[in-house]
Order: C-alpha cells, then sequence, then structure tokens
C-alpha cells in the first residue's frame, strides 16, 4: 500500500501504534481512528456524542464518550478513509492527514491530537504520533501520560476551540491555555453568543464541554484546595436553589424573563464581596442570609434549612482560600460567578455533571 505524505507546501500528520498484547482488533481500531480523525479535522461540526466501547466494541470504561461529526457518528455510513493504514512487521502506521506549512505549530498539533492519543494510550497502545518535520516519540514529542482527566480536559480543549473564528492562528494551543490558566473564561466563553445571538457551541456540545470540564478535575490553583470539578458542582448547586429560595415570588417572573449575571449570583456574590473586603466567615453568611425569600412555605422551610446549611459549607472553602490567597480567592470567585449564570440561564447542564 502506498501512502501519500502530502505535498511540499503541507506537513504530514502520521501516527505508530504498537502493542505487546494482540487485542485483535484491528478493523474496529481502524474504524475508529478514522472517525475520530475526521472529527477532530473538523471541530466545528461536532454533533453527537458516541460511547465509545458500545459504538466501536474497543476496551474503553463504560460512558467513555467522544464527541463526533453527524457522519462520524454513523456507523451504517461507510466514511470517505482519511486516514490511511500500513500494516508493517513494527506496528499500524497511519497517515491522518495534512496541515498547512504557513503557520505551522507543534503545539497547536500537540493539544488538537491529544484526544486520539489518550484514547489509545487508555486502550493499552504503544503511540507515537508526529510529523515529517522530524521525527518525534509520544505526542509530538511529548511523553504524555494519558488519565481519563487528560482525556477530558483534551476533549473539553477541543471542544471550547470551536467557539474562535476559522482564521483565529492555533484556536486549539489558545483553548487549553485558556482552560489551564483563566476558569473564569473557560466557563464564560462556553456560552457566549454570536453577533446574530446563536450560542457559539450546541446545546449538546455545551452540555458535553461541561460536563467534560468537571471531570477533567483541574485544580484552579496551585494546591489544589479548589478544583474546576468542584466549582462546576457548586455552582449547579447554587443555580438549583437561588431562584427557589432567594427571589420573592412575585419577583420570579422578572428574575426570568431578564436574566442577568447579577441576578443570577446575587446571594453568592454578596457572601463573596464581604470576604473580598477582608469580613470574617459570620459576616459573609450574614450578607447571604439577607438575600434569602421571607415568603417561603412551611413546607420549603426544612429545604431551605438545607441549603443554608450546604451554602455555608461551600463558603467556609472559599473563605480558607481568601485567607490563603487574595488573587486565587478572585480567580475562583470569579469563576464561580460565570458558572452560577451558565447553570442558571442553561437549566440542562445540570444534569451532565451527574453523569458516569
Amino acid at each position: 500500500m502506498y501512502l501519500n505524505l502530502g505535498s511540499p507546501n503541507t506537513h504530514s500528520i502520521t501516527i505508530w501504534i504498537t502493542s505487546r498484547v494482540d487485542l485483535d482488533i484491528g478493523t474496529r481500531l481502524e474504524d475508529a481512528i478514522n472517525r475520530i480523525n475526521s472529527s477532530l479535522s473538523n471541530p466545528r461540526y461536532l454533533s453527537r456524542m458516541v460511547p465509545l466501547n458500545e459504538s466501536f466494541g474497543l476496551p474503553l470504561p463504560y460512558n467513555f464518550k467522544l464527541p463526533l461529526t453527524k457522519n462520524a457518528a454513523d456507523l451504517e455510513r461507510n466514511l470517505e478513509a482519511r486516514t490511511k493504514f500500513l500494516q508493517t512487521p513494527f506496528g499500524l502506521f497511519g497517515y491522518l492527514g495534512q496541515v498547512e506549512s504557513k503557520g505551522f505549530s507543534v503545539k497547536n498539533q500537540r493539544v488538537a491530537y491529544a484526544p486520539l492519543y489518550d484514547v489509545l494510550r487508555l486502550i493499552g497502545f504503544n503511540v507515537c504520533l508526529t510529523n515529517d518535520l522530524e521525527f518525534r516519540y509520544g505526542l509530538f514529542g511529548e511523553r504524555r501520560i494519558s488519565t481519563l482527566e487528560s482525556f477530558f480536559e483534551a476533549v473539553a480543549a477541543m471542544l471550547l476551540s470551536k467557539t474562535f473564528p476559522k482564521n483565529r492562528k492555533n484556536p486549539y494551543c489558545m483553548a487549553a491555555d485558556i482552560i489551564a490558566n483563566q476558569p473564569s473564561l473557560a466557563v464564560s466563553r462556553a456560552v457566549e453568543t454570536d453577533e446574530r445571538g446563536f450560542p457559539l457551541l450546541t446545546g449538546e456540545q455545551m452540555e458535553f464541554y461541561f460536563r467534560s470540564l468537571c471531570r477533567s478535575d483541574r485544580p484552579l490553583m496551585k494546591g489544589g484546595g479548589i478544583t474546576m470539578g468542584r466549582l462546576l458542582q457548586d455552582a449547579a448547586f447554587f443555580a438549583r436553589n437561588i431562584n427557589r429560595f432567594c427571589i420573592e415570588p412575585e419577583d420570579k417572573g422578572e428574575f426570568w424573563q431578564n436574566l442577568t449575571k447579577h441576578k443570577a449570583a446575587k446571594p453568592v456574590m454578596a457572601a463573596l464581596n464581604a470576604m473580598m473586603r477582608g469580613r470574617d466567615l459570620d459576616v459573609a453568611m450574614a450578607a447571604f442570609l439577607a438575600q434569602l425569600s421571607s415568603k417561603i412555605s412551611k413546607e420549603d422551610r426544612e429545604e431551605m434549612d438545607e441549603f443554608v446549611r450546604k451554602s455555608k459549607e461551600i463558603f467556609e472553602r472559599y473563605y480558607d482560600l481568601r485567607q490563603s490567597s487574595f488573587t486565587d480567592f478572585l480567580k475562583a470567585k470569579n469563576a464561580l460567578m460565570n458558572a452560577i449564570f451558565a447553570f442558571t440561564r442553561y437549566k440542562d447542564l445540570d444534569s451532565v455533571l451527574s453523569e458516569g
């Protein structure tokens, strides 16, 4: 078999797969790589989230999903073979495609192909994903340690890259940097709209983005303390309960009709602003309690008490963070405000965080 490895104005992306154990999934593996690579090459057209173990029969954990394009997700449809393979005595060699030489960035390709690399590594294969500029082991020379967390962060970066214009240089790198260093923007960017008012991500893509962001569970600052997964769970909790326990019955119509980030997160913002000004936890809790509705029925009183108890547990974490690092506190505070607004505005996002 002859593999056409591109033209003088492009760089070829190739993959070499080896394994010490014959898993006897060659045909299924080639089909899966072809469909995954086809989707990765068109991140702006991702439409369905497919469980790889059920759909492709690959030995992966239950509910291990990857976003695919509509055509790639249709397993009854034969795709044009974007990925070409050659069996060699040293393993499976594949040509994944080509990238224009102008503006070629190894770092950008590293992020772009990280989900595919992690999938194959998690199955148990040794993988060398490289280009024709220089042969490099691992993921374009990176000895990447593939875990479920790294896979989900890679998928989140791939989905976030879809929100940038087509002519944006190195969109994958930009998305990965935002997720790693700007948690507030990582949340807000995913729920933004374009100039016509349409969301930058489809509903399904947005849900899977937040699910992936949550399961990647990246620490928001050095030393851990608060992770993205924990922050999103906290935001979903507040989004479920603020409109129920902090808005007077006669104001709920206006709350939903003219929803803003300030309205959605006002009770939490009151508590965190008190902490920001150096007040102690009791003062912050008093600011939060002042935002509770005065017209709660007797039937809901017990549930409201539980809401207050759980809220105090969350605020204690942010208070401890405020004591240790003001900068990290501000970073987490802004991310939490954006996340509460996102989960209030898009109610269906709540359920994806509890999925396996």
